[in-house]
């Protein structure tokens, strides 16, 4: 059995943004804005995919205090006076926007979400990576040779499972 870390192993690791949405509609600006406005404090690969993002679109970001890092979860801070969040799914399902939350879609398979939450605003960035050119000869290798490959990931099942299917064992 071998296990291999998803990003930058069999991914590149090099995540990009492909969707921002709010919900209700019509508030996808403002989403990105807070965003990078808390991800601006970050060097993780999806914090900087975010701040690239809106690098290329001309966003400004907006006054930050109180910031801090909810180990494996998310951020939390004040983004111009207002409480708020910034992370998984997972975290925002336990606070007051639960219900919220609880009623959006998921992000398709092979996507990773990242939620923004502010008394008035919930909203959500979809980030996609590539797979690292080779991985899927070096899993099917793996295979034949009789190797159980088992992929490790601090994403959620669904973003890891399209990628690691394409190479490996869908079950895990």
């Amino acid at each position: 059995v071998i296990c291999m870390d998803k990003t930058g192993t069999l991914t590149e690791g090099e995540m990009r943004v492909t969707a921002i949405e709010s919900f209700p509609p019509g508030r996808d600006a403002e989403v990105a804005r807070i965003a990078i406005t808390m991800e601006a404090h970050s060097n993780h690969p999806i914090a900087r995919a975010i701040v690239a993002h809106g690098k290329a679109k001309g966003l400004e970001p907006g006054e930050l205090a109180a910031f801090q890092s909810l180990t494996g979860a998310g951020l939390r801070g004040t983004v111009d006076g207002q409480v708020t969040y910034v992370g998984r799914r997972e975290l925002m399902e336990q606070g007051e926007f639960a219900g919220w939350v609880g009623q959006t879609p998921d992000a398709p398979l092979g996507f990773t979400e990242v939620w923004v939450l502010q008394a008035h605003l919930v909203g959500r960035i979809l980030l996609q990576d590539t797979i690292r050119q080779g991985s899927r000869r070096v899993l099917e290798q793996l295979k034949a040779d009789g190797v159980e490959t088992i992929m490790l990931t601090g994403d959620r099942r669904a973003a890891g499972h399209v990628e690691h299917a394409q190479g490996g064992d869908e079950r895990r």
